[in-house]
């Protein structure tokens, strides 16, 4: 186990007026949470005189978990984006599915399955489900090739699946763009 951690985050005043400003500056940028835009939010707020004040948070078992990363223009990453929060039995993944223990959001191949890849999730009721999705092939063909390093190939997926939009988390759609076909190149975390 990990030991104990604080966190100091500063808490608006008035969450009224934070929450109208947040909502009319989120209508001025395309990209939402961005440092500009955030920026330009705390801004608005202080002047529309809002104020912040400190909140300390105790982390009883941090976890650390990868949110994204940063390339440079050569395409290598740069900076790996973590996350803390508090280690539960959701957070670590884990849960039962038809009595047997499981991992929650992790796809795994299915070798005998119905589809190409297979992930445990929680769906909105709170049931745990298996997702199936991916081209399996026809007897004994071999599978679809996914080949998302070719930029046109992935461009394409991505506008046939509405990629833009991938739904719940509990939907084959999400996991195919999320995990098969990434919006930027090999292994990439797809924020959309």
């Amino acid at each position: 186990m990990s030991k104990p951690i604080v966190i100091e985050k500063s808490v608006p005043t008035n969450k009224k007026l934070y929450s109208s400003v947040k909502s009319r500056i989120k209508k001025k940028f395309k990209v939402w949470p961005s440092a500009y835009a955030s920026a330009a939010l705390v801004k608005a707020y202080k002047a529309a005189g809002g104020g912040y004040r400190n909140e300390s948070v105790t982390i009883e078992n941090p976890v650390y978990r990868l949110e994204g990363y940063t390339t440079n223009c050569e395409g290598k990453i740069s900076e790996l984006h973590f996350g803390i929060q508090e280690a539960t039995t959701e957070v670590l993944g884990e849960a039962e599915y038809r009595g047997r223990k499981v991992s929650l959001g992790k796809p795994f191949r299915t070798p005998s399955g119905p589809k190409k890849f297979s992930v445990y999730v929680k769906n909105p009721q709170g049931n745990i489900v298996k997702v199936n999705f991916g081209h399996k092939g026809e007897g004994g063909k071999k599978t679809m090739k996914i080949k998302k390093s070719n930029a046109a190939r992935r461009k394409s997926f991505r506008a046939r699946h509405r990629c833009g939009t991938p739904g719940p988390r509990h939907k084959a759609r999400y996991w195919s763009c999320r995990f098969g076909w990434p919006s930027s190149g090999k292994g990439a975390i797809d924020k959309t």
